[in-house]
């Protein structure tokens, strides 16, 4: 599957439901996780951001909740893909500009990505329409659960989570 195929499928938040709130369009949790043992994707060689692409990606996809999931590297996807991409919040803009090294994970109902090599190692991501905030909350949770049993973070007792961007950092 390409990332272009992706446009003739309904979203999460394309599929023209609102939830209780009907004034809030959209609900968004991100996670940012790093690995331990690898420096951040900035300051890895690309043979380094490729050996954590691939290492996250062989843990990740095998997951119940990205079940049907596709991956997708950025250096094989077309300038209008990502953007489209971006459009659906599924990757942000500055990991549409990434190349080799980087990849995504998306679930059939592009309502869960995890980002792979963004700023961080991971950005972990789960969309809902409406105002679906529990919801979210439940499936990121599981998911970095899930991922957090295969794949060992960087964390520190005092910090919490470590991550590239000071304002990050924390147990959330």
């Amino acid at each position: 599957m390409k990332a272009q195929d992706l446009i003739h499928e309904k979203s999460e938040l394309t599929n023209g439901k609102l939830g209780p709130e009907p004034i809030v369009l959209s609900t968004r949790i991100r996670l940012a996780r790093n690995l331990e043992g690898f420096n951040f994707p900035d300051w890895s060689s690309v043979e380094k951001r490729i050996e954590v692409l691939d290492l996250c990606a062989k843990e990740i996809k095998d997951l119940s909740v990205l079940e049907n999931a596709e991956e997708f590297d950025c250096e094989d996807m077309t300038e209008i893909e990502k953007g489209m991409l971006v459009e659906r919040h599924l990757i942000s803009p500055e990991f549409a500009q990434k190349g080799e090294g980087s990849g995504v994970i998306i679930n059939k109902e592009q309502s869960v990505s995890v980002m792979i090599n963004e700023e961080d190692h991971l950005r972990i991501q789960v969309l809902r329409n409406g105002y679906q905030f529990k919801s979210a909350w439940q499936a990121i949770d599981e998911l970095d659960n899930q991922i957090d049993a295969r794949l060992d973070y960087a964390f520190s007792g005092q910090l919490g989570y470590l991550t590239a961007c000071p304002t990050n950092l924390g147990t959330g």
